[in-house]
């Protein structure tokens, strides 16, 4: 209860609304008449915790995707010339021949 008491008491000294003082004594009175409406309260406040949290790391990933990794990868494009290892000049195929020959015992073990 007091977890519930102690958001509410934070949310008024940042905001300044009366509101939150009223339901945080109402939380801390019904913990203290009622033990049984401790366990729904804390329930109710810990979803509401899983729901802020869930919100709030879905917008701080799209933050840093956008702000970070975005401009990163746009400088990488820009200075990297030759992202693929492609050959300068254009072959008809990009596919490697090899010259070297493959006996049966390359194919038995393959590590």
């Amino acid at each position: 209860m007091l977890v519930i008491t102690g958001g509410f008491l934070l949310l008024h000294l940042l905001t300044g609304r009366d509101w939150c003082l009223y339901v945080a004594a109402i939380a801390l009175l019904m913990g203290w008449v009622h033990p049984l409406s401790r366990t729904w309260l804390l329930k109710a406040w810990y979803g509401l915790a899983m729901v802020l949290g869930a919100i709030s790391s879905r917008v701080v990933l799209t933050v840093v995707y956008f702000v970070v990794l975005c401009p990163l990868a746009l400088l990488h494009n820009i200075w990297v010339k030759n992202k693929y290892n492609l050959p300068r000049k254009p072959l008809h195929s990009t596919l490697l021949e090899v010259e070297e020959t493959v006996d049966t015992a390359f194919f038995e073990r393959p590590w």
